[in-house]
């Protein structure tokens, strides 16, 4: 299954009305040149992105800020977004660039998700 196709399966199945002035797109192209596998927008705005990962597993050694300290392509990409997100099939976990010190943050499931970025 594409990467868009499990997101789209779990995003769709939100319950919430203001689901619909949020659009998903696939493969957007960072100004980096690296693709983030999804993004979600609100009119021309985009709000959040992120990439699929089969296993996807919250980081709990202390000595690891954050999961996206790695070679991902969003730090420095030249693309604007509060959130940068990994997720899987059961897993969100959400980067929100709102903190001083920005902080990972695993969401219980897409409607947790949906909620904390549309907040």
């Amino acid at each position: 299954m594409k990467p868009l196709d499990v997101f789209n399966s779990n995003w769709f199945n939100v319950s919430n009305p203001k689901i619909k002035d949020y659009r998903v797109i696939e493969n957007l192209i960072l100004g980096n040149g690296k693709v983030a596998n999804v993004a979600i927008y609100c009119g021309d705005v985009c709000i959040a992105y992120g990439n699929y990962y089969d296993d996807l597993i919250y980081p709990e050694n202390e000595n690891s800020r954050s999961y996206f300290h790695g070679n991902h392509g969003f730090m420095g990409c030249g693309t604007s977004s509060r959130f940068w997100f990994y997720f899987n099939d059961d897993v969100v976990i959400l980067n929100d660039h709102g903190y001083n010190y920005p902080f990972d943050e695993l969401m219980k499931n897409y409607s947790d998700f949906f909620e904390r970025i549309t907040a």
